[in-house]
């Protein structure tokens, strides 16, 4: 009987006891069974890109690219940098070889070729850029507000006005006037709108000038060569394709003939024009991942039709013509290559 009365009053204890025991001060229950977390958002990966300067196309479709990944990747975040042009671009990837992992840029085959020759102003060769996509070609061209230079006969002991020492075109151009068509010329140097403003204040008899083009989208002249057009009688001479690829055999610096057809301009453009070209497009160091690289031309296909709505040359970017660089298929970046075969688009020119 006394054991009985003691079971009796122990166990309101034990159980007690067993309720403080639990965590969460209940009676203990079978674990439930645990549920997997969700996984962690991918951390932001931050890439930089070297424009072009001021108020050309290149910078302001280099900044509208950056906005467009921006606001549409889930873990890529852009941001671009103005710059002073496709030369120095390549000259920063060369001295500041620890930005090639995370920077790409814009820049064009001719200026690559000259930093692979490592000619100046290189101090050394660099060989590390592959092409992303293609925004446009352009078309360089001769140009002239006197009715009476039609030929490169005509050009003999002229004023010739071209662009700036250290961009490729200039060296083409003296390379072109000097040993390929061998004319002794008054030679001068400036920027697009320098030599815009020289045909008009008469200070010079031809200038260097282009036009933007997607074969099958459109033909832009560029601003200066633009109000050129729409304000006075514009006359052109032609570089026939034979002393363009002499150019390119002599130079070794990769463009290629290129045209303008017939009132592509404009109704008093009445016959082709004839010139040198090559591909304006956004590259990225060989060394750079080949999964961002992939990202970013995905980002580009996806929101090819966004870029007209940032400038007008915007309209040449498509996702058909993109991949149109002219350059062999080695020298695109393997995560550009990988986008592109997956869409069954061939890179290149051809």
């Amino acid at each position: 009987m006394f054991s009985r009365v003691i079971v009796i009053l122990l166990t309101p204890l034990l159980l007690f006891c067993m309720i403080l025991s639990s965590p969460t001060g209940t009676a203990a229950a079978p674990a439930p069974k645990t549920q997997e977390a969700n996984p962690s958002p991918r951390p932001a990966v931050q890439v930089g890109l070297l424009s072009m300067s001021l108020g050309g196309s290149a910078y302001v479709l280099s900044f509208a690219l950056a906005e467009i990944v921006n606001k549409s990747h889930p873990w890529i975040r852009v941001s671009a940098t103005e710059t002073r042009g496709p030369v120095p671009n390549l000259v920063t990837m060369t001295n500041e070889p620890e930005r090639r992992k995370n920077t790409f840029f814009f820049t064009q085959e001719s200026s690559n070729s000259v930093a692979r020759q490592g000619l100046p102003p290189f101090k050394e060769p660099y060989t590390g850029a592959r092409a992303i996509a293609a925004f446009s070609e352009t078309t360089v061209l001769l140009v002239t507000l006197d009715k009476s230079i039609k030929t490169k006969a005509n050009v003999d002991g002229k004023r010739v006005m071209v662009l700036t020492k250290g961009n490729p075109s200039a060296l083409l151009h003296t390379m072109l006037l000097n040993d390929i068509w061998g004319l002794k010329v008054k030679l001068s140097n400036g920027t697009f709108d320098a030599i815009k403003d020289a045909l008009q204040d008469g200070l010079a008899d031809v200038g260097s000038l282009a036009v933007n083009s997607t074969p099958g989208v459109g033909y832009v002249p560029i601003p200066s060569l633009n109000e050129l057009l729409t304000t006075k009688d514009v006359y052109f001479v032609n570089v026939p394709a034979a002393d363009v690829e002499a150019l390119v055999k002599k130079s070794r610096i990769a463009v290629y003939p290129s045209s303008v057809p017939s009132r592509a301009l404009g109704d008093k453009q009445i016959t082709a024009l004839a010139g040198y070209g090559q591909t304006n497009g956004w590259w990225a160091d060989e060394q750079m991942g080949e999964e961002i690289v992939y990202e970013i031309a995905k980002a580009i296909w996806e929101n090819a039709d966004k870029f007209k709505q940032f400038h007008s040359d915007g309209r040449l970017i498509t996702q058909k013509t993109m991949a149109r660089v002219g350059v062999p298929e080695e020298l695109f970046h393997p995560g550009a290559l990988k986008f592109y075969k997956e869409k069954g688009i061939k890179p290149g020119l051809n």
